[in-house]
């Protein structure tokens, strides 16, 4: 996304990575899916992307900045959750363990599956090495995780006065502020501000609005309170022909960030053909947990809680895309090295 100014543009470049998590902590046993869905995503997203912003060095970096937006449903769940979080990771760890074992025989492999397959070698080491890394990961997290005040974690990383990274709220629950009248947005805006400075002992640095959907007068409330900047689709900001600019506008004191198509392209607009969805990719939604019968979480001792079914989303995911006609059931095992080697080929296309 590049900065307006004038007739030229700068070369500025702004990545905004906007995040939200539905309210799904609860009170109950540990182990429930809908919970899990948060506790994967802090393991496998949240955790390696902050560690990544650590790093962040704006200086080495120049025109380059960094955006963060959370809405304040996910912030207030990666405060509040931590102790389940780590159960959840005790939990992950005893089926890491297991699946060191379950993947180093073709028929320990098998034993449990609803369905059993001819499986090589080679595709067994394949999901050895999956194996391998899921137990690391769920390691390093609880090392990362154990000793860390969160709300402090998140001030010092998102710290206002660290050049580089900017942290954005939203409204409280991703609520889709064209759905409501004026005094419900005004609510929303203002609580959105309030959760975060619970949180951030400050003011956030803009205010991300759900799918970037916008109603006119919406801006009326950003600048009552304070709210400096906000993103919008480039239709948002009236225009619709591919040449169309994308960029940083101001209307009123509000800074606005019109989308870059052609970056989206790459990454979210194109569903057969962006980066993540190339074939050697890892299958998000082939679990373990669904491929195996309960008596896999039987003999491991874990206990789920799935009514009747007595399966589990555990996270482990040992299957690529595979390709775009490939159904759940025809996926085949993930080769991570060769997932890394088209990975490097994709960054320096997208660089």
């Amino acid at each position: 996304m590049h900065e307006k100014s004038g007739p030229q543009a700068n070369k500025e470049v702004v990545f905004i990575l906007n995040t939200h998590m539905p309210y799904v902590l609860t009170n109950g046993p540990i182990f429930q899916e809908k919970e899990n869905w948060l506790f994967e995503a802090i393991t496998e997203t949240y955790i390696p992307l902050f560690k990544a912003l650590e790093k962040w060095d704006p200086i080495a970096q120049p025109g380059k900045r960094i955006i963060f937006s959370m809405t304040p449903c996910l912030f207030n769940q990666l405060v509040e959750s931590k102790e389940r979080y780590l159960a959840y990771l005790d939990v992950m760890e005893k089926i890491g363990k297991y699946e060191l074992e379950r993947t180093s025989s073709p028929g320990e492999y098998n034993r449990f599956l609803n369905h059993h397959i001819d499986i090589s070698w080679e595709a067994l080491g394949h999901a050895h090495e999956s194996a391998q890394y899921y137990l690391k990961r769920i390691r390093d997290s609880r090392k990362f995780w154990t000793d860390l005040d969160v709300a402090a974690y998140l001030n010092k990383l998102f710290d206002s006065k660290k050049a580089g990274v900017e942290a954005w709220t939203s409204s409280p629950f991703h609520n889709f502020l064209p759905f409501f009248e004026g005094n419900t947005t005004d609510y929303f805006v203002r609580r959105g501000k309030e959760e975060f400075e619970k949180v951030f002992d400050r003011s956030p640095d803009g205010f991300w609005m759900p799918e970037c959907a916008f109603m006119p007068g919406t801006e009326k409330y950003f600048k009552k309170y304070g709210i400096g900047a906000t993103a919008l689709t480039v239709p948002g900001i009236g225009a619709y022909t591919g040449t169309d600019r994308s960029g940083r506008y101001q209307h009123d004191g509000l800074n606005i960030y019109a989308h870059d198509y052609r970056l989206a392209m790459y990454l979210w607009k194109a569903p057969d053909t962006t980066f993540p969805s190339d074939a050697a990719y890892r299958e998000f939604y082939r679990d373990i947990g669904l491929d195996v019968s309960p008596d896999y979480f039987n003999h491991i001792g874990v206990t789920v809680h799935r009514g009747k079914s007595g399966l589990a989303w555990t996270g482990y995911k040992y299957h690529s895309i595979t390709g775009p006609e490939a159904d759940l059931g025809q996926k085949t095992l993930y080769a991570p090295r060769y997932a890394q080697s088209k990975l490097a080929n994709q960054v320096r296309e997208f660089d």
